[in-house]
Order: structure tokens, then C-alpha cells, then sequence
């Protein structure tokens, strides 16, 4: 037997609206710690995958890369710019100096995260040749002149400190 035979069953418009400025306070205030956090994983993977980069030239070098299609032993060579998205990983011919850049092989283009650029070089363009078999590395500029290359930072675009950025290690570090 039912008590209140004529009572509603629904939400009151009132009610309704509570729930809904609940929910928009609760997203508004998420939003804001989710996207700097979002930035900062975006920043961290694109340094690791810098430094990973460098790892892999090294290795190749001192593994006995070779020039794709050819059977020479090849130096890695890693290519660096200011502003850049990404990163490239080249081979080239084995000899005493650095191979011009006509005679790169592309062997990986390493893309960093969305809208996360190198900064902070010593020049425009730095390449970074990983002599084999002996794994050692030297640095030049976009001109061919030496260059001491201790890292760079990567970051979101126009940021170059703060914790939207970071370093990737130096060459010498490996």
C-alpha cells in the first residue's frame, strides 16, 4: 500500500542545476593541473628522446654501422637545429673529418612531442659525428666549424627555462 500516492518521481530543476554547477566547478578546476602536466610528460619524453638518440649513434658507430645500400662503414652522425621539432639520425662514410652533408644517409627522423623544440645550442645548426668503430664523438656548426657541444634544452615553443623545459645530457656525458 503506498503511502503517498500522488508524490513525484523526478529531479527538481533546482537539484538538476546543483548537480551540473558541481560538475563545471570540478572540471574547471582539473583542467588546469591536467594540461600542465600534460606539457610537462610532453617535454621529459622529448629530452629522453634526445638522449636516446645520441645513445643509438653511439652505439651504431661503435657496432659497425654501415651506409644504407652500400657495404662501407659509416660514422653516425646526429643533426641538431634550433627550433626544430625533431631530431635526425644520419649515416655517412667512414674517414678522418666530417662528411659534407650531400653524403648523409638518413637512417631515423626522431620527432619530439607536439609543439616541444630544441633551444639553447651553440649555434643555428649543430651535427654531431660518432667516429667508429671507437664510438667518440665531435661537434661542428651549419658552417663546419668545431663547436664544443655540451647539450641544449627542449621545450614547448618560445620557452626556454622553467620547468617547461629541460636539458638533455651533453656528448660527453656518454
Amino acid at each position: 500500500m503506498n503511502r503517498f500516492p500522488n508524490s513525484p518521481r523526478a529531479f527538481t530543476l533546482v537539484e538538476v542545476m546543483v548537480v551540473i554547477a558541481i560538475a563545471v566547478i570540478l572540471s574547471v578546476l582539473t583542467y588546469a593541473p591536467y594540461s600542465y602536466y600534460s606539457d610537462l610528460s610532453r617535454v621529459r619524453l622529448s629530452s629522453e628522446k634526445v638522449e636516446q638518440t645520441f645513445s643509438e649513434a653511439k652505439l651504431s658507430a661503435s657496432m659497425g654501422l654501415s651506409v644504407p645500400g652500400t657495404d662501407f662503414n659509416a660514422d653516425a652522425y646526429v643533426l641538431l637545429e634550433e627550433g626544430s621539432g625533431s631530431v635526425g639520425l644520419f649515416a655517412a662514410r667512414s674517414g678522418s673529418g666530417f662528411a659534407p652533408v650531400s653524403e648523409f644517409r638518413l637512417l631515423r627522423d626522431v620527432p619530439l612531442e607536439k609543439d616541444v623544440t630544441i633551444s639553447d645550442l651553440p649555434s643555428e645548426t649543430v651535427v654531431v659525428k660518432f667516429s667508429a668503430p671507437s664510438g667518440t664523438s665531435s661537434a661542428v656548426d651549419g658552417n663546419g666549424l668545431p663547436v664544443v657541444f655540451s647539450g641544449g634544452l627542449v621545450g614547448l615553443k618560445g620557452v626556454t627555462s622553467g620547468s617547461l623545459s629541460r636539458n638533455f645530457r651533453s656528448v660527453s656525458a656518454y
